[in-house]
């Protein structure tokens, strides 16, 4: 076991990277073999100290999954819960997706997916664009709205 201010450097520079999540601080620390009575108040240290912020993890995660992945709101909510992120947290930082480029993300990726299923079949290359949406997270009525589209 190293010492605490050893420990506070290592935790604080896993913090300065990305911004991280309670959770993903709490299993770090697991791996670190660090005492479970220490691990609350370095959590506290982190949050005063700014390098660890939930809302901040939250919005920054929300950017970053839209933007590169274009991941839809129910995979990256789900993402959020399983990092047990407030559902208040995760509803503020949801406000951050620009709803015309999410409706517009949307119809492209549909576009792009129906134009590349291998087949002539019509319902097949909606089933198959859908399975492909909704797996990224997109809600089934909005897919439904761009597939009518697209027809």
């Amino acid at each position: 076991m190293e010492d605490l201010n050893t420990l506070k450097n290592k935790i604080a520079r896993y913090c300065a990277w990305r911004d991280r999540c309670t959770k993903e601080v709490e299993n770090k620390l697991h791996e670190l073999a660090v005492a479970p009575e220490q691990i609350q108040p370095l959590i506290q240290w982190l949050e005063d100290e700014k390098y660890l912020d939930n809302v901040r993890f939250a919005e920054s995660y929300v950017r970053g999954k839209f933007s590169a992945n274009q991941w839809g709101r129910i995979r990256i909510v789900a993402e959020l819960r399983s990092r047990n992120i407030a559902e208040n947290i995760i509803r503020e930082a949801l406000k951050s997706i620009n709803p015309e480029d999410y409706s517009a993300t949307l119809y492209r990726l549909a576009e792009n997916k129906y134009k590349t299923v291998k087949s002539e079949d019509v319902q097949v290359k909606k089933q198959k664009t859908l399975a492909y949406l909704s797996s990224k997270g997109y809600e089934n009525d909005l897919i439904w709205d761009v597939l009518k589209t697209i027809e």
